[in-house]
Parts: C-alpha cells; sequence; structure tokens
C-alpha cells in the first residue's frame, strides 16, 4: 500500500496485481479438502494458473451430486453438450438420446485406448439402438485423445468438472458452474483436447 498526501492509504500497482492473481490462491483454499486427494497436475499449467475462474462454482462433494448436475446439464442444454470422459457414459445413455432428440449438438472426447467398453451381451436391444443413434448422428462428433486428465460435462448453461485422484482415478467429486467465467475456463479446456 501506499499513503497519499491527504493520509489515505491505497493499493500500490503492485498490491493491486497481487489481488488479482491471489484468486488462484483463494480457490484452492477454499476448497482445500478437495485439492488434499484430487490433482491439476495433468492438465495444462495454463488452465491451473487460471484455476480461481472457478470461483463461482459449487464444490460437488457427493457423487450422486455429481451424476444429478450432469443429468440435469443434459436435460437443461439448448445448443450444444460436451463430454470429456474416460468412456461413453452407458448410465446417461437415455438422457442423451433425448438431448439429441432435441437437436442439441453434442461433441465426445474420450481415451484412445479404452479401459472400459460397454458390454453389449447385458445391454438390451432397446439399450444397443439407443448407443447406435447415439454415436451415429450427424449431431454427434467424436474425438480420440491418449489420456483424460479431467472429467468435463460442459453445455450452454452450465459446466460439471472434476479432477482426478494423484493415483489417476475418478470419484465422481467436483464442481458445478453455471457463471460465465467458469464456463469459459471449462468451454477452453475442452477445446484445446478437443484440438489436439
Amino acid at each position: 500500500i501506499q499513503r497519499d498526501v491527504e493520509g489515505y492509504y491505497h493499493l500500490t500497482p503492485y498490491g493491486e496485481t497481487s489481488l488479482i492473481l491471489f484468486k488462484e490462491f483463494e480457490f484452492l483454499s477454499a476448497n482445500r479438502e478437495y485439492f488434499k486427494t484430487h490433482t491439476l497436475s495433468k492438465i495444462p499449467i495454463d488452465f491451473v494458473k487460471r484455476i480461481g475462474e472457478l470461483a463461482a462454482s459449487v464444490n460437488l462433494s457427493n457423487p450422486i451430486d455429481f451424476f444429478r448436475y450432469t443429468e440435469n446439464l443434459l436435460k437443461e442444454s439448448k445448443e450444444f453438450v460436451w463430454l470429456l470422459v474416460d468412456q461413453f457414459p452407458m448410465n446417461s445413455l437415455p438422457t442423451i438420446v433425448k438431448t439429441i432428440d432435441r437437436d442439441v449438438k453434442l461433441r465426445i472426447i474420450e481415451p484412445r485406448e479404452r479401459i472400459l467398453n460397454p458390454d453389449l451381451d447385458a445391454m438390451t436391444s432397446e439399450e444397443i439402438q439407443a448407443l447406435s443413434q447415439a454415436r451415429h448422428t450427424p449431431l454427434v462428433e467424436e474425438r480420440m485423445v491418449d489420456e483424460i486428465n479431467a472429467y468435463l460435462f460442459v453445455s450452454d448453461i452450465r459446466c460439471v468438472v472434476m479432477f482426478p485422484t494423484p493415483n489417476h482415478h475418478y470419484d465422481f467429486k467436483g464442481f458445478t458452474a453455471t457463471d460465465d467465467t467458469s464456463l469459459k475456463w471449462c468451454r477452453e479446456l475442452f477445446e484445446h483436447c478437443w484440438n489436439k
């Protein structure tokens, strides 16, 4: 800080810049328990440096809440839904089909070497048909990457994001948001992966 001629104190330019950069630490600190068991080490450093942009997000510490918000994201979307996942979300297949039926565009990024695949023998004929519809329509685009380093569900209205544990597992705990700044961060991370 510095004092002006009238005796009032003001932030110096250094102080103003420090406060802008402090929002990243503030977000990490506010979500300390989550980040004790989840890592940002695999996402691009530019996004780690901007993690404070998720400050308006709500922490989803219960997997049931995580699934509820991803389902709501699919149901609420009007224009597009983007998914960055380690496998096609079969539990959301009926909702995904309804989303496509509303002419919502869908983009999906999955790992090139999928560990888990749908068990077609355990699926009903309706589920197989729905999966085929979800994968083979002009409204759906798919791409593959070598490794998934975060889970993202992004729409024109909401985002849901989850980071892995240090041993690269996903426990379906993360964050959801509807504010423009959080949506922009999530969209840009998805686009970074999409363009890879």
